[in-house]
Order: structure tokens, then C-alpha cells, then sequence
């Protein structure tokens, strides 16, 4: 009996012990959720397209967008949103020239959902990245406008801060894929549809389509107030140097630790810096090129990882060691003449009518050209 009663009193020792982890566990994994330092906006969206251009006017924003959803990343033509296509298959000019979208539309397209900030954002740095629009967005938070943004090669940043308080905010995003600037484009007159006349290559039907979303990364990212950020590695060849800027919105005078790894995680140098010189909200220092560090080109591609430490925060990136010169007309690259090749993607997303934004894509589509030579 008494052997008995010891192993139950084991077992429920085991079990409180077992149910003790657990809770700590997913008290560890509520917490990493509360303070993360990202909020991913993939997901569904409400959307209203704005056609005849009332939405700026009627103030579209301080409402709730009511119809349609769309997942987001991605775009009209993949929620199969706007004009259908009447094109019949034909081997002919017309059908075989360019990308023939299965939806289109041209115009402003209203983008909206709810976004919660965490309590632990307070104090932080908000900022809002959108990869890849097409081409002009402008961000409402509650009904007011936070700012607006044009590029179609990078992507549209907005910051927060002053907008976001935690709790729940109605986030409302306008993207206009319509025609801003015609008179860049070189128009091609054998092709009878006006939006297919127009023959620049970021804003084409021949070498994507002109479509309308958000594609790549949409996210909510919070950061110190002073964070670093914006770090940049110049390599110096005449000096056997390196080069170092980074900017910080309240620099002041400080010590910091540069460090220096390659690819497998080995540490090539670690160098204290002692008062950088500071210029406005730019930090510069330089280091000696350590020995083993090697130039990069193509038959040597040797990447390394900058880290600067501070006493508040870190900031990285990569960089490879090299220079790019010409003389007399001759390109060069690390003192060696190179000769630049490549090769024009026109055509080649069919099912999307886009480039792909996944690593993936883009190794396949470089490793074929690399086979190529």
C-alpha cells in the first residue's frame, strides 16, 4: 500500500510539474506575440474601386468599405476584379505581343482593414512598408491622411508614429494604377487599345501588367524612437579601407563595436570606434580592410554581414568588398575590365502578369541566366 500511495503521489507531482511547463510555455509564447516587432498585414481586405473617381470627394475613408474582399498580397487581376477580357485566342500581333489580362482595370482602388496595435507599441517608432505598388498610394488612419507615395522601383514607407495609439484603427489604403505622367511613355501605334499603345517598361501590358495591388511585404514595424538605421558599407580601394555611414535621429557622441562576419558565421574583425564623426543625423567612421577579407566579382562572390553595436540597439547588413570604374570608356571591376550582360523580361509572367516576389523565383530565373553564361 505504501508503494502505492508513493507512486501516485509521483504521478501527481509529474503532472503538476507537466502542467507548470506548459503554462509557462505558453505564457513565454503569448508574450513573444505581444512583443513582437512586426505586424504581418497579409490576409483579407475589404475593396471598392473608385471608378469615377468620387472616393477623394465623398471622403470614402470614414466609412466602412463595404462589397468585395481580396487577399492581399496581390492584386485586382488575381481576385479576378474588373473588366473581364472579350479576347478570343488568335495567332496573330495582337494576342501574341504583349500580356492580355483576364480583369482590367485602371483607376483608384480603396483598400481597407482593421489593424490592432499592442500596448507595448507606445513608446516606439511605427512605420508602415508597402512592396510594390503600382504606382501611387495614399494612407488614411481613421479617416485622416497619414501621407502619399509614388515609385514604382521601390517600396512606398509611411510613418506612424504620430497616428497609431494602441488599441483597434481603421487602416484605409487608395492605390491609383491609372496613368500619371503619358508623356513618358513611347507609344506604339499597330496596337489598337489605347492602354496597350503605351510602351514604358515599368508601367506596360508588354512587359507586365498594369495592375493594381500591393504586392511583396506589407507590414507594421515598430522600432526605437532613436534607432539606428539606414546602414551603408562603402568599400575604399585607394585606402585598403572600409567606409561607414548610418543615420540616428538623435546622434550623439558614443562608443560603438563594428563587427565583421562572413558567410559561415565567423567573426573577420571586431573594432571599437571612439566618437565617430557625426554630422547632422549621420554617423561616419572608416576601418582598415582586414587581410582576409575578400574582393568580390562574379567567379569570387564573397559576401560578408556589417553589425554595429551600440548601447541601445543593432543594426546590420550585407556588403561585398569591391569597386566599380571606367576608364576611356571601359567599364571596370576591382582594376579588371568586365563586360556587362543580361537579358530583357518581357513577356514571361504569364499567369500572373507580374515578377515574382519570392526568393525562390528569382534564384530559379538567376540560375538560369547564369547557365546561359
Amino acid at each position: 500500500m505504501l508503494q502505492i500511495k508513493l507512486k501516485f503521489q509521483n504521478m501527481i507531482k509529474l503532472k503538476l510539474s507537466m502542467f507548470f511547463i506548459i503554462t509557462c510555455c505558453l505564457f513565454l509564447i503569448g508574450c513573444a506575440q505581444d512583443f513582437g516587432s512586426s505586424i504581418s498585414l497579409d490576409g483579407e481586405w475589404n475593396v471598392k474601386l473608385d471608378s469615377l473617381n468620387k472616393g477623394i470627394s465623398e471622403k470614402w475613408q470614414n466609412n466602412d468599405l463595404e462589397g468585395r474582399t481580396i487577399s492581399l498580397p496581390g492584386t485586382l487581376d488575381d481576385a479576378g476584379i474588373g473588366k473581364p477580357s472579350s479576347l478570343e485566342p488568335a495567332l496573330n500581333n495582337y494576342v501574341l505581343s504583349h500580356l492580355n489580362r483576364k480583369h482590367e482595370y485602371y483607376g483608384k482602388a480603396w483598400y481597407q482593414r482593421e489593424v490592432d496595435i499592442p500596448k507595448n507599441w507606445s513608446n516606439k517608432q511605427i512605420s508602415l512598408k508597402l512592396e510594390r505598388v503600382l504606382w501611387e498610394s495614399k494612407v488614411y488612419i481613421d479617416g485622416q491622411l497619414a501621407g502619399a507615395r509614388e515609385s514604382l522601383i521601390g517600396s512606398h514607407d509611411y510613418d506612424l508614429t504620430e497616428m497609431l495609439s494602441p488599441g483597434k484603427h481603421r487602416l484605409t489604403i487608395m492605390i491609383d494604377n491609372s496613368n500619371k505622367y503619358p508623356f513618358i511613355n513611347v507609344i506604339g501605334d499597330r496596337y489598337p487599345v489605347p492602354a496597350d499603345k503605351e510602351m514604358a517598361h515599368a508601367y506596360t501590358n508588354h512587359t507586365q501588367i498594369k495592375w493594381n495591388g500591393i504586392l511583396g511585404d506589407m507590414t507594421l514595424n515598430a522600432t526605437s524612437k532613436n534607432a539606428s538605421e539606414n546602414l551603408q558599407i562603402y568599400p575604399d580601394l585607394e585606402n585598403n579601407a572600409i567606409n561607414v555611414v548610418f543615420q540616428q535621429a538623435n546622434a550623439q557622441g558614443k562608443k560603438l563595436t563594428v563587427e565583421v562576419l562572413n558567410t559561415e558565421g565567423e567573426m573577420v574583425i571586431s573594432e571599437e570606434i571612439k566618437n565617430p564623426l557625426i554630422e547632422g543625423n549621420y554617423i561616419n567612421f572608416s576601418i582598415n580592410r582586414p587581410e582576409e577579407l575578400q574582393y568580390w566579382d562574379e567567379f569570387n562572390p564573397k559576401v560578408y554581414l556589417a553589425r554595429i553595436i551600440s548601447q541601445n540597439d543593432t543594426i546590420t547588413t550585407n556588403f561585398g568588398y569591391r569597386k566599380i570604374s571606367h576608364e576611356d570608356g571601359i567599364l571596370k571591376l576591382n582594376g579588371n575590365r568586365i563586360f556587362l550582360r543580361g537579358n530583357l523580361e518581357c513577356v514571361i509572367f504569364p499567369l500572373t502578369g507580374y515578377p515574382p516576389m519570392e526568393r525562390e523565383g528569382w534564384e530559379k530565373l538567376f540560375g538560369q541566366a547564369k547557365n546561359y553564361g
